[in-house]
């Protein structure tokens, strides 16, 4: 996540001029996005296929939801460090649309993706809510983020536990 918003350091002297500072390559933040829809936004069950799973936990799917919970938290940070190649709008927009793609699709929500997605918008109520939040640009960046989660979610398809958790987080928001 670190190469979203990132940007490359070439140290000179005051004698060899030039710039400092030069935003990471759009194509290098979107193979950084690329790789956490691959590994974060989507479930990694490769992570609990292994036989002593079950010696930890009586669902192997527990393994996985604090991965959900933490691809949230390092998500949204990384809005602050975003550029002109990269815009903040652009990259809340590819968060929205990779998180949230079962409300259109009418695939059931899995325990992971609940998740997650549960995480998200209560991060960004947090923001939204927060005091030292109330002039700055986070809050804006919550207020559109989670409008477009209530549009993409306000008419959700799929079984009786996808759209009731839909409508839980339409609720939150």
């Amino acid at each position: 996540a670190g190469y979203i918003g990132g940007t490359y350091t070439t140290y000179r002297t005051r004698q060899m001029g030039g710039t400092l500072y030069q935003p990471t390559p759009l194509e290098r933040q979107k193979a950084s996005f690329r790789w956490i829809v691959d590994n974060l936004l989507t479930e990694p069950t490769w992570m609990r296929q292994y036989s002593y799973c079950t010696t930890l936990t009586a669902d192997p799917r527990d393994l996985t939801l604090s991965i959900a919970r933490s691809a949230a938290r390092l998500l949204l940070p990384r809005i602050y460090y975003a550029n002109d190649l990269y815009p903040a709008y652009q990259y809340m927009d590819d968060i929205v649309r990779h998180s949230y793609t079962e409300a259109q699709s009418g695939q059931s929500v899995s325990k992971y993706r609940q998740a997650l997605q549960s995480q998200i918008v209560s991060e960004l109520i947090t923001y939204f809510r927060s005091e030292a939040n109330s002039t700055s640009q986070t809050r804006a960046y919550a207020l559109y983020m989670l409008t477009q989660i209530q549009q993409k979610i306000k008419s959700p398809r799929g079984d009786a536990s996808t759209r009731s958790h839909f409508q839980n987080l339409n609720d939150k928001i």
